[in-house]
């Protein structure tokens, strides 16, 4: 979305069309996700959001801790054992 229309959009249309992108982005999503939120309560249960959000969450702790590089840590200085002692 908005990182593509920073290098695509002319620089005096930028802020319009990260604008139109937000709105119809939400938009899309918002009719989305209530429709498909109502099929699953029909089909499975006033419980089904619930499952949903917590399928998801586990879904995308996943794929942080595959997708993400370790983080950085810089070594220790070599005089550092010695202030412990």
């Amino acid at each position: 979305g908005p990182l593509y229309l920073e290098q695509a959009a002319p620089r005096r249309l930028r802020s319009s069309g990260q604008a139109l992108v937000s709105a119809v982005g939400f938009g899309l999503a918002s009719i989305a996700s209530v429709a498909a939120l109502g099929w699953a309560i029909e089909h499975f249960g006033v419980s089904a959001p619930y499952g949903l959000a917590g399928g998801g969450c586990l879904l995308l702790a996943v794929l942080v801790w595959v997708a993400l590089p370790p983080p950085y840590r810089p070594a220790e200085p070599s005089g550092a054992d010695s202030l412990s002692s």
